[in-house]
């Protein structure tokens, strides 16, 4: 099997060309990509890295002499509500006003923010370490002891003050042990050393270390987040919304959705403003989706379709809409126009992911 690597500076569109033996049903590794973009660095042609390389990518493969163009992007769907204020107020009604809280800066919330804002998981992860590090070790200074027996005796010392079984929700271990599993020795030693022979994680190569290193991140953040309300007063402001009860809606979300899918060459500026009378429905071609809760083996909503093309016409495609006899429900627009000369099946499958707009960082581009 071969595979061809090739990086078109104007468009930043990275495309590979596979040998024989390479199609739907035998997928890709990403990591040769890696290797390609590796190689490109280290000989100083261009230093790249790609993002959203799993949720928005396009690939095409010939089946029984037929051409068939996928489509694959992701529609983020974020969930966040005002928090409730309290209102005080004395016998007659008058309001009673509240004293703001004192809150404290500490050192360790710099490197929470530079978790919340990196566009690369990893490095959100460690951003958030030293977070957790930098704050426990101002409560319970690291003595003449192991990494792992500081962590030990820091944590039991501030267990129930930071309620910390609840946090973990560790069923078969103890809560403290279930953490340093969880957030040092499955993340914080594998992406902070890279020795030879040693279990290490490297960016963009494995799908199951960046799910390794999400879970730990999710836990670490409310460990943060806990640690700067209890010890300085810095509450995060915010809301949860429990996302398996909400994916459960997606079915009953798209099953009145006109049409499926739409394609149009027609492009679409401002997604909030269109009407059902824009050109982008008018002018489009429509083709029938399915709802499934997985893809690939693995959990991940989605939504798919395909549509049979006429080789013979110069099929253009800018933009894949779904609607209902109401309003859109999603819409999404390529960066180029899509020409599919020769091509006769165009098939779209749109990833379905929730965002919690008021916890911590979940999402990462890279």
């Amino acid at each position: 099997m071969e595979m061809y690597l090739g990086v078109k500076k104007t468009s930043l569109i990275l495309y590979v060309v596979l040998g024989k033996g390479w199609g739907e049903k035998k997928p890709w590794k990403r990591a040769l990509v890696q290797i390609g973009l590796d190689m490109l660095s280290m000989k100083g042609t261009e230093d790249l890295v790609t993002k959203k390389v799993d949720e928005e990518y396009m690939y095409w493969w010939t089946d029984e002499g037929e051409t068939i163009f996928s489509l694959v992007d992701t529609s983020t769907l974020s969930m966040k509500s005002e928090v409730a204020g309290i209102v005080v107020r004395d016998k007659n009604g008058k309001v009673v006003p509240s004293p703001p809280p004192m809150e404290q800066h500490h050192l360790g919330f710099r490197f929470f923010r530079y978790s919340q804002v990196s566009e690369d998981l990893f490095g959100a992860y460690r951003n958030m370490y030293l977070a957790f590090e930098h704050l426990l070790s101002s409560k319970h200074p690291k003595g003449k002891e192991l990494e792992v027996q500081w962590l030990s005796r820091a944590l039991n010392l501030v267990s129930d003050e930071l309620n910390l079984d609840s946090i973990a929700n560790a069923s078969e271990k103890n809560s403290v042990e279930f953490i340093i599993d969880e957030v040092y020795r499955n993340a914080r030693l594998p992406l902070f050393h890279a020795k030879n022979g040693k279990l290490f994680f490297t960016p963009a190569n494995e799908l199951a270390d960046e799910e390794a290193t999400l879970n730990s991140l999710a836990l670490l953040s409310q460990i943060v987040t806990k640690m700067a309300s209890k010890w300085f007063r810095t509450r995060r402001m915010g809301s949860w919304f429990n996302e398996k009860i909400f994916e459960e809606q997606y079915p009953k979300m798209f099953e009145n959705a006109i049409g499926g899918f739409s394609a149009s060459s027609v492009n679409c500026v401002e997604w909030s403003e269109i009407g059902l009378d824009h050109d982008v429905f008018t002018s489009g071609k429509e083709f029938p989706l399915s709802y499934d809760c997985n893809l690939h083996g693995k959990k991940q909503p989605n939504l798919k379709g395909r549509i049979k093309l006429n080789p013979a016409l110069n099929t253009k495609i800018k933009t894949v809409t779904i609607r209902n006899d109401e309003s859109l429900l999603i819409g999404g627009a390529v960066d180029s126009l899509l020409e599919l000369d020769g091509i006769e099946w165009f098939e779209h499958t749109c990833l379905l992911k929730t965002y919690q707009g008021g916890q911590p960082r979940s999402l990462f581009h890279r």
